[in-house]
């Protein structure tokens, strides 16, 4: 009885591990990974910064890394409709 269960484990196990890598391979192709240009600086002990399509919406961090973080959430409140009326930075071809 218990090389049973045991098989079952495995089994559900493997399962596991295959849908992670699955759902892993899937949420890449769904939110395929990007880049965005930002500008930033320190300023004494803070650090401020904004993404360069936004520049309106600026954000601040005690480390580089947590204003990076900081950006990113940002990017996805703009980008999904939590903010309204968002203002943005483009380019226009003229001839």
């Amino acid at each position: 009885m218990s090389r049973i269960l045991s098989d079952c484990d495995r089994a559900i196990a493997l399962f596991d591990k295959m849908v992670g890598i699955v759902g892993e391979v899937h949420k890449s192709f769904v939110h395929p990974m990007t880049t965005k240009k930002y500008v930033y600086w320190q300023d004494e002990e803070m650090w401020l910064g904004y993404l360069q399509e936004y520049p309106d919406y600026w954000t601040q961090a005690e480390t580089e890394n947590e204003l990076k973080d900081n950006l990113t959430d940002i990017y996805k409140e703009l980008t999904n409709g939590t903010i309204p009326n968002v203002r943005r930075v483009a380019e226009l071809e003229v001839s």
